[in-house]
């Protein structure tokens, strides 16, 4: 089954449901803020040609579609943009599923650090971290089991197989405003 935005719209409101939260904030402990409904940041270097759905509620770093002619949104690769990196635009995922199996055991806040450290954020993105709380394990673990999410490792192969398939794609400026 493909996961689509209102599929995980759906989770994201069943869980708010439990915890008390808006739907948009529900998983903000596990660092994915969603953008309900999506659209296009304006960060000088978030490709013009994507449509924001989330972001981890950190320095401007925002996940998007990219939009591609005769895809629908299931379909669409993540681009992750972090306006803070010199590195701002990465293809991360292949699809909506693929990157919420990426964030299977630690969430999505760390993602990030493909940029900045990429084997510690391969590292780190392969098992539960033992500092997690152990009070919000319970919502990640209702979220998972909502979507039939499976562990999609972190791999920079894979990284680098998506950017050389979809960045030339991208329409972006990665120069910041003088």
């Amino acid at each position: 089954m493909a996961i689509s935005l209102e599929s995980i719209w759906s989770a994201a409101t069943a869980l708010g449901a439990r915890t008390g939260k808006e739907p948009r904030y529900a998983l903000d402990e596990w660092g994915l803020y969603l953008e309900m409904p999506p659209k296009r940041w304006e960060y000088f270097c978030t490709p013009k040609n994507s449509v924001t759905f989330g972001s981890t509620g950190g320095d401007g770093v925002h996940f998007g579609l990219l939009e591609l002619a005769g895809m629908e949104s299931h379909q669409r690769p993540v681009v992750m943009t972090v306006p803070m990196s010199d590195r701002h635009n990465v293809v991360i995922a292949e699809t909506l599923g693929e990157f919420l199996n990426i964030g299977f055991h630690v969430g999505w806040f760390s993602l990030e650090q493909i940029v900045y450290n990429p084997d510690e954020a391969v590292e780190y993105h392969a098992d539960a971290d033992p500092e997690d709380w152990p009070e919000h394990i319970d919502e990640l673990v209702f979220f998972r089991e909502s979507l039939g999410l499976t562990y999609q490792p972190l791999s920079l192969a894979r990284i680098a197989a998506l950017e050389e398939k979809y960045h030339p794609l991208l329409i972006a400026d990665d120069e910041p405003p003088e």
